[in-house]
């Protein structure tokens, strides 16, 4: 975890360098940022998805036809090449960015997630299932969330599902523990009907489970 939010801090530090490639690391759905704009865009997520559930997890098996390691949260592209860069300071930058990006690109490796349903808020009721489509990590111990911390707020997991950036085709496995709630965003538009969008860790530390049940509410 220290070197994911190292990772995410040295991101938006070089935002400058990473914006003179056309493969530039997105953190735009990958994680949420607890600024003054996150209610809109979760607002913006609740109203697409066909469902919406509180549930746990728990690991259920090797994930087939995965990677067997990938990164873990966050949308990994490559950064620039380190003799595309100039400058002494920006050469150093980018060489650290570049160690860190190899460390966190094997962090995690998926499994298929059995997914226990607490409470539709959203959509169809639906019944526990094995998923099989997204890639996700079970961990044992505490949710490791907030992510990372930066720009004076945190950053929470968001995304769950195939990579969120055209120039890498690896993507990344969402990280959620057997410990936590978690709020699942699920879609029908698509080749695998109820297949999970998004996934927020939903505990009393997080103000995400009481804008669902918000935005849930009937209109009067």
């Amino acid at each position: 975890m220290r070197i994911l939010a190292a990772t995410v801090v040295a991101i938006l530090a070089l935002q400058p360098l990473a914006q003179a490639s056309a493969c530039s690391p997105s953190l735009r759905l990958s994680l949420l940022p607890l600024n003054q704009e996150w209610p809109s865009r979760f607002g913006k997520w609740f109203a697409q998805a066909d469902g919406v559930y509180l549930v746990t997890v728990d690991a259920a098996g090797p994930l087939e036809d995965a990677p067997e390691f990938m990164p873990c949260d966050i949308d990994m592209t490559p950064p620039l090449p380190v003799e595309a860069v100039r400058g002494k300071a920006k050469r150093a930058e980018a060489m650290e960015l570049l160690r860190r990006y190899e460390a966190e690109s094997t962090a995690c490796s998926p499994n298929k997630a059995r997914v226990h349903v607490v409470e539709a808020l959203k959509g169809a009721p639906r019944e526990d299932w094995v998923e099989k489509i997204a890639f996700i990590q079970v961990v044992a111990g505490p949710p490791p969330e907030p992510i990372a911390q930066g720009e004076g707020f945190a950053f929470y997991g968001a995304w769950v599902g195939p990579p969120v950036s055209w120039c890498d085709p690896g993507g990344f496995a969402r990280r959620m523990s057997r410990q936590a709630s978690y709020l699942l965003l699920t879609t029908d538009r698509d080749e695998h009907p109820g297949r999970i969008t998004h996934a927020f860790l939903a505990d009393n530390t997080t103000p995400f489970l009481a804008e669902a049940r918000r935005l849930a509410r009937p209109a009067p």
